[in-house]
């Protein structure tokens, strides 16, 4: 009985989360349709990802909060709704200005859906060995989402035109919602529990201006009125979220976790990959089509071997800890990441794409083994009950080092470096948060042995 529901919840969360990855990656390939399509409206076509990730990161711990509230079954099936509403609008949308605002809705829903996946499959596998598995594939989904999402997207455009990149995630949709109904709901909060709703303010008003602030300096300038403006507003109410939190019954944000070292290790893990590798990646989008004069599709073969690699570290993630157990793989991993930024910042002008891919496979396995990993650290830090929370932190941290990666990256090539240079000291920058990383995984971790969880202390 237990194998059939652990069964059910993988079968129910794993395609969905899978659909929310993809649409990263898959819309990516469709602005330049899209700009076709609607000419005099070229200058939104940013807004149509800006709006997605905003939206996404911004309510991210509120859809967590939500699941551990009221329950992560039903915020996952309300986000999941939403999920397909926005997918079916967007496909439908008759000028970009509604594309934007559907693709928010789109963002609401996924800021429930992702957190509340993670939710069903912590709880559903309450042993280390399982859970470290589950994640592990949970992980490596979205891996191979990450990958085949170029090269599906131009395959659908190609045959189908741009709205199918919207419709094919309704299939996936109605099949979660209706396996998703066959799991039991793990109990709840009280909902006589007062409601954090000045926590929910603080923190879309904190990570909203900080992700618009990563989205809109590369092209303002980071010492505009502007920039400065949203840096003002991300630094003076991420100050003021934990001391109004900490007063709070039932925070949305519980500050107390940060106090725990490997929670705040798992944490700050978690922001310095996604920065590197989605820094990286969208640097070599670039350079490999404005130097190397790749078309979208030839870039996206390109970078197969970085990304398969993602999704073939994810599926290996849990033998991996088993082996090394979650404190040597993060380890591991942060130094393969080292070893892999260390050969690129090495290569001169003139490099062809052969000796830049050497390093793709082992950047591409850091990337996909670290996040199952730290992920289970994180779920067995804390009690059952924070479960949601807990994954939408982790998620909120991935979503600004994505932000800040490609804000950071970008601002490279806007500068007028050439390709080769902006890969170098994109590298050598990397290399110093990866030092940072390690040096406090190190402090998280002293001992090879992980903090045992609530339930087993």
């Amino acid at each position: 009985m237990k194998q059939k529901t652990q069964t059910g919840i993988l079968l129910a969360t794993l395609p969905s989360y899978v659909i929310v990855i993809l649409d990263i990656s898959i819309v990516n390939v469709a602005l330049e349709a899209l700009s076709r399509a609607f000419p005099s409206e070229i200058g939104s076509l940013q807004w149509i990802i800006s709006a997605y990730t905003l939206v996404f990161g911004s309510l991210l711990l509120f859809g967590g909060y939500l699941g551990d509230r009221y329950s992560p079954r039903r915020s996952y099936s309300i986000g999941l709704t939403l999920f397909g509403l926005g997918s079916l609008l967007c496909g439908l949308a008759p000028s970009i200005s509604a594309l934007i605002a559907f693709r928010a809705i789109q963002g609401v829903g996924a800021a429930l859906l992702v957190p509340n996946s993670l939710a069903l499959i912590s709880l559903g596998f309450p042993e280390p060995a399982e859970r470290s598995r589950a994640i592990g594939l949970w992980a490596g989904f979205g891996g191979i989402a990450m990958a085949s999402g170029p090269l599906l997207g131009g395959l659908l455009i190609h045959y189908f035109g741009w709205r199918s990149v919207f419709i094919v995630n309704l299939p996936f949709i109605l099949a979660g919602l209706v396996l998703i109904q066959r799991i039991d709901s793990p109990a709840k909060i009280s909902s006589h529990v007062p409601f954090d709703l000045i926590g929910l303010i603080i923190t879309v008003v904190a990570v909203g201006s900080t992700i618009v602030l990563l989205i809109d300096a590369p092209s303002f300038g980071w010492v505009s009125w502007r920039s400065l403006a949203l840096l003002t507003t991300a630094v003076v109410f991420w100050i003021l979220l934990p001391f109004v939190e900490k007063s709070r019954h039932t925070p949305m944000f519980p500050p107390q976790l940060f106090v725990k070292r490997h929670f705040l290790g798992g944490v700050y893990v978690t922001f310095i990959s996604a920065l590197t590798f989605y820094g990286l990646f969208f640097l070599l989008s670039l350079i490999l089509q404005r130097s190397f004069d790749y078309s979208p599709l030839e870039t996206g073969f390109a970078l197969l071997p970085l990304t398969i690699a993602v999704g073939v570290g994810s599926l290996m993630a849990s033998r991996t800890i088993a082996w090394l157990g979650e404190r040597n793989t993060v380890l591991f991993c942060l130094l393969l990441y080292g070893a892999g930024f260390f050969y690129i910042q090495g290569l001169g002008a003139g490099t062809d794409y052969f000796s830049l891919a050497v390093a793709f496979p082992v950047i591409g396995l850091a990337a996909g083994a670290i996040t199952p990993a730290t992920t289970v650290v994180l779920m067995s830090s804390v009690e059952p009950r924070q479960t949601g929370v807990t994954a939408s932190i982790q998620n909120a941290s991935r979503q600004v080092g994505a932000a800040l990666g490609v804000a950071i990256f970008g601002t490279f090539l806007i500068s007028g470096y050439s390709s080769s240079l902006s890969l170098r000291h994109a590298s050598w920058l990397i290399l110093s948060f990866v030092g940072s990383a390690l040096y406090l995984w190190l402090f998280a971790f002293p001992s090879k042995q992980l903090p045992k969880s609530p339930e087993e202390r």
